[in-house]
Formats: structure tokens, C-alpha cells, sequence
């Protein structure tokens, strides 16, 4: 099976999720599953033992240039580059965790690989944290668009409830 990882934060990083993703990607990998990774270079590159543990295990990683103002996604071309890897991906499990990215994923999977199968992640309090907008914001859009997605590995009470 083919499964690609998504974050908009960089493995380097090295938070929760992107440990996470170290060691289901490893799991999964050592099962035989051919593993993608795929992330912009958005957020501080602090921990490389996570990319070079990953490469190790044969985990291709891809890292994408990133819009930074208003709201931290892909660039347009780095968006055109995340479809073309994704055809033939059968799983994609993403980290639903910064604004407009859960857009970009519907989009996807409407694009060209209309059979891929989405899990979206939810890692932290998003509903209730932010300024009044940003709350607003996860309440109608991301709750609409996450009905989208085939499967939700919901981390929290919170997120639950908002789903």
C-alpha cells in the first residue's frame, strides 16, 4: 500500500505530530508499505535525527516551499507538485492543523486522485483556540470540509465534539 503523511510544519520541526509520523512511518514501512512524507519548510528545522531515522527506512520526504502571510500553505507550484505525488498515493493521512490546508486537501482529492482515502488528524484544541475568527473559522469551514474526509484520528474531547 502506498501512504503519504501531510503537514504544513517540517519534520524538523519535531513536535508531537512529527514524532508521530517517525514512528507510524517507520512501523509501517518495516511492514512493507511504501511510505511518502510530504511537508513544506514551514517551522524551526531543529531536529534532523527525525528526517535521517525516516530516510534510513527507505521513507521518501518531500519538503515544499510555503506561503508564510496570512496563513501558512503550500505555494501555488508546491500545491501543482503535492497533486502530482499524490496520484497514485492509496492513503493520505493528514494533519489538520493550520487554516486553508484542509481546502487544499479536498481539492486534491476531487483533482486527480479522486480514490485516495484521506484520514484527517487532529492533534490539538483548534476550536477553541485563536481570536474569534479563527474559532468561527473551525466551526463552519473545517467542520464542513472535514465531511469530506473518509476516516478522523481525533486526539481530544474537543475536536470530537467539533466533528
Amino acid at each position: 500500500m502506498k501512504i503519504a503523511f501531510y503537514s504544513v510544519l517540517n519534520l524538523g520541526y519535531g513536535g508531537g505530530f512529527e514524532k508521530l509520523v517517525e514512528q507510524v512511518a517507520t512501523i509501517l514501512s518495516t511492514r512493507g508499505h511504501q511510505i511518502i512524507i510530504l511537508t513544506t519548510k514551514y517551522g524551526d528545522n531543529k531536529n534532523k535525527i527525525i528526517q535521517k531515522n525516516l530516510s534510513r527506512q527507505g521513507v521518501r520526504i518531500f519538503e515544499y516551499e510555503n506561503y508564510q502571510r496570512l496563513f501558512v500553505i503550500p505555494t501555488i507550484s508546491a500545491t501543482r507538485q503535492i497533486a502530482k505525488v499524490i496520484e497514485n498515493i492509496d492513503v493520505l493521512y493528514f494533519n489538520n492543523a493550520f487554516p486553508i490546508n484542509e481546502v487544499i486537501v479536498s481539492l486534491l482529492k476531487i483533482g486527480r486522485n479522486r480514490n485516495i482515502k484521506i484520514i484527517s488528524g487532529y492533534h490539538g484544541l483548534f476550536p477553541e483556540n485563536g481570536n474569534m475568527m479563527t474559532r468561527l473559522y473551525y466551526r463552519v469551514v473545517n467542520k464542513s470540509l472535514s465531511k469530506k474526509f473518509d476516516a478522523f484520528h481525533v486526539l481530544n474531547s474537543e475536536d470530537q465534539r467539533m466533528l
